[in-house]
This record gives structure tokens, sequence and C-alpha cells, in this order.
């Protein structure tokens, strides 16, 4: 995808820093793997601060569904992971440095209503948001210039080797304007909750 400039800030994270990846408008997901978004990595991905921030909203809340992961199996390929999925009604939110991870949660996520997830992450440390609430922060460094998985929108790679393109868990839903964007180092446009 083509780099695009948004300098001002927005409460939901979809308009904060230079966009370098996107995946605009819609995308339905019917539950296969063959609906899931599966990117390869490439340099665009290779940002130190960043967000990233996606609309969801889920068809049925049956078992395990990821929304988005770079990640592989534990901390292999150096770490740096980040994953989101829902657990029946539950969202969670996972952060993993090249040894250490964190995990937010959000329960009552209702079939049919759409949410809007943002994730920071830094060298200041990570933090998660949905409906431009906070739930939960922590200091934990993450870079995804040291991660070179590949991506999932509408599934989990988290349990592939280092490299691998496989992946699992596959969404039943949409997922709106999907963007990762480059931020300035210890800059936190998602502070407090608004």
């Amino acid at each position: 995808p083509e780099p695009v400039s948004t300098p001002d800030s927005s409460t939901d994270g979809s308009n904060c820093g230079v966009v370098v990846l996107a995946l605009e408008g819609q995308k339905a997901f019917n539950g296969s793997n063959g609906s899931v978004v599966n990117l390869a990595h490439s340099s665009d991905w290779e940002v130190e601060d960043g967000i990233i921030s996606f609309g969801f909203t889920a068809n049925d809340l049956n078992g395990r569904q990821g929304l988005f992961s770079k990640d592989a199996n534990q901390f292999s390929g150096g770490g740096n992971h980040i994953a989101v999925w829902l657990e029946g009604s539950v969202l969670y939110a996972r952060f993993q440095s090249n040894n250490e991870e964190v995990k937010f949660s959000l329960g009552n996520i209702v079939e049919g209503k759409s949410y809007q997830v943002a994730l920071h992450y830094g060298e200041d440390g990570v933090q998660a948001y949905v409906d431009g609430k906070s739930i939960g922060d922590g200091e934990l460094v993450v870079n995804f210039a040291e991660n070179s998985e590949y991506a999932q929108i509408g599934g989990l790679g988290w349990s592939s080797k280092a490299g691998s393109s496989s992946f699992g868990n596959a969404f039943n839903g949409k997922i709106d304007d999907f963007k990762v964007s480059q931020i300035s180092a210890g800059t936190n446009q998602l502070s407090g909750d608004y």
C-alpha cells in the first residue's frame, strides 16, 4: 500500500501519524481460512513507534477468532509480537517483547455491534483502547522493526514457526479501515480516556 500522510490526531487512532499500511474500507470474513488476509513481511511493517487501528463487528462469538496478528510461536523470531482476538465475548490484546508479554482484555463484546480498536506500541510502552477507552497499558517495549513475521487480518498466526505463513482461528465478521501508522518516538497520541 502507498504511504499516506495524516498529520492530525484522532481519538480512535485512525488518523495518527503517517499511515504506512492500510486495508481501507470494510472487508467481510466468513470464518474460513480462505477469507483471512495473510501478508508477508515487508519494510512497511518496520515501525518502531506505531499505532494499529481498525474497527470490527463479529457475526458470532463462537470460540477463538483472530482479528489481527503479527506473531509466531512463543517469542520465536525475536518476539516483538502483537495479537488481537476474541475468545467468546472477551476481546484480548497481547503484546510481546523478546522475552516478556502483557495481555489486556475487555469482556461483554456483543455480536453485531461495531467496535473501534487502537493499539500503541514503542519505546514508551504499550496501550490498548476500545471505543476510546483504555483497556490496559504497560511499560513493555515492542518494536516492529524487530518483527519479520507474516501478519494476519482476520486470523491468528501465533502458533506458527518463525517466518511461516501458517495461521488459524479465522474471524467471522467485518473489519474496517485497518491501518498501521508511524508516530514520532516518545509521542503518545492515545493518552488518557477520551
